[in-house]
């Protein structure tokens, strides 16, 4: 009786690390991307480059969030599509500056709305770096136009988030932003 019962346990045990595995695993251009394998990448078929890991992030994502410039160039030559969100909403552009990668930023589109895009929680990309510390990011989000009033669902700013991150540079450069283009932060949380 053990044994079948350990085998069976072995076999559910099995079954579930195949399920985990195949539900997490990440298609191959999502990997080359975030590696900035541009050689690889360009060997892959449009239907390989669209492909989305279980959370729907893109190569394009990847790249974006790993700060990869030569990837990003590649996927967007071939088609990728920048507005494209995940499951939580975020966008490349998101990504790129939750991660601090300032020199992905102008590859992506920051035209308005894209730059002011907000996912599920009603975090923007501006948001994102703050909360972050990335103050490059905060700084090129801000001359691109990024609208440093918008409010999450907790009815926060950017730079209330950098504030209660502790991220000082990040709030200086929102509050110097403010006081220089006399923009003033007012309103209730966002709907």
């Amino acid at each position: 009786m053990w044994r079948i019962a350990g085998a069976g346990a072995l076999v559910l045990l099995l079954v579930i690390v195949f399920a985990y595995n195949n539900l997490w695993r990440r298609p191959l251009a999502c990997q080359l991307a975030a590696n900035g394998d541009t050689a690889q990448l360009a060997r892959l078929d449009h239907a390989q480059l669209r492909q989305t890991d279980p959370l729907g992030n893109t190569a394009l994502m990847f790249a974006a969030a790993s700060d990869q410039k030569p990837a990003i160039a590649l996927l967007l030559a071939r088609g990728a599509n920048p507005h494209a969100v995940n499951r939580n909403g975020a966008t490349a552009l998101m990504l790129a500056a939750a991660a601090g990668a300032s020199d992905i930023i102008p590859l992506l589109p920051t035209s308005r709305p894209a730059i002011d895009i907000r996912n599920s929680d009603g975090v923007s990309a501006l948001m994102s770096a703050a909360w972050n510390g990335q103050s490059d990011s905060v700084a090129l989000l801000l001359s691109l136009g990024a609208n440093p009033c918008l409010r999450d669902r907790q009815g926060k700013t950017a730079e209330d988030d950098a504030i209660a991150r502790g991220q000082h540079l990040s709030q200086k450069i929102l509050h110097d932003f403010s006081r220089q283009t006399g923009i003033v932060c007012q309103g209730e949380a966002h709907e």
